[in-house]
């Protein structure tokens, strides 16, 4: 069995035996396998992450919590939390440039306010010393209209030497909107706000 070992926003390094809090690591595979299903990254983490609540309609997954209690959030180690520590924009990340979620369960005072629930930290794909390219691409829809169905093309090149490594990716993904049984838009209650229909391109690069 390999040795999980998880750095510590103190630089730190500890293997998950070494740490006092219940943790586990969500693999590439598992997520990939919920995302293929046609659900968006804050439905594949509930499905994921025993306790996990997200909100519903949103696209700032405000709300989103652990058995009740406010969670962090973090990308590669930075937290990734507004500023008023109600909004994690886990729409700012594609699924396609994940690696692993790294999950720790219950309170900690470590990662500062707000993670009184615990914290998600994820972490995106590095480059790799050989080349390799990926390319990805699908749509989901429930048929109700033209207008019903979520569209997704992602691709992504990394290479390097021995000394220098990076990965270049760019991912699209149009959402669509809401619909009744009746083929009618559903919009959204006037005591919420989120947005329904929407464009996201995502391009990151990384160099080591």
């Amino acid at each position: 069995m390999m040795k999980r070992s998880w750095c510590l926003p103190n630089r730190s390094n500890r293997t998950v035996a070494e740490m006092a809090q219940t943790t586990w690591v969500i693999e590439n595979a598992e997520l990939e396998q919920q995302i293929q299903g046609g659900k968006e990254l804050k439905d594949a983490l509930a499905q994921l992450i025993p306790g996990l609540d997200v909100s519903s309609r949103s696209r700032t997954n405000y709300g989103m919590n652990v058995r009740g209690r406010p969670l962090v959030v973090l990308v590669d180690g930075v937290r990734l939390n507004s500023s008023r520590t109600d909004s994690r924009q886990l729409d700012s990340i594609d699924p396609f440039n994940i690696d692993r979620i790294e999950v720790i369960s219950g309170a900690t005072s470590l990662y500062g306010g707000g993670s009184t629930g615990g914290l998600i930290n994820i972490v995106t794909k590095k480059g790799q010393p050989e080349t390799i390219m990926e390319f990805e691409a699908g749509t989901k829809s429930g048929f109700s209209s033209s207008k019903d169905h979520d569209e997704r093309i992602a691709g992504a090149v990394s290479g390097g030497n021995e000394h220098i490594s990076g990965r270049l990716s760019v991912a699209y993904q149009k959402f669509g909107g809401w619909f009744d049984g009746n083929g009618d838009a559903t919009l959204l209650d006037n005591t919420q706000t989120g947005l329904q229909y929407s464009d996201r391109l995502d391009i990151m690069e990384l160099v080591r």
